[in-house]
């Protein structure tokens, strides 16, 4: 699966063939982030990679933020 994300923090094992195609082989992970107090946030698998959900591209993760601006959901 592919992630739109950065794979270089700490605890992330790069997998892939070049240090930017944003592989790895961990089955899971967490997703953090910030936004805005009560929204929902959506992570999908960007099979085209255009940054856009479109037809059967999968939801692999969903999350609301919360009062502190911050969510976590795990993929």
């Amino acid at each position: 699966m592919r992630y739109g994300v950065d794979l270089s923090g700490p605890g992330v094992v790069h997998t892939g063939i070049s240090g930017s195609d944003k592989l790895t082989n961990k089955a899971s992970m967490t997703v953090t982030g910030s936004g805005q107090a009560g929204a929902a946030v959506s992570i999908f698998d960007d099979a085209n990679n255009n940054g856009v959900r479109d037809g059967a591209e999968a939801v692999v993760g969903t999350a609301n933020v919360g009062a502190g601006g911050t969510f976590s959901a795990a993929v």
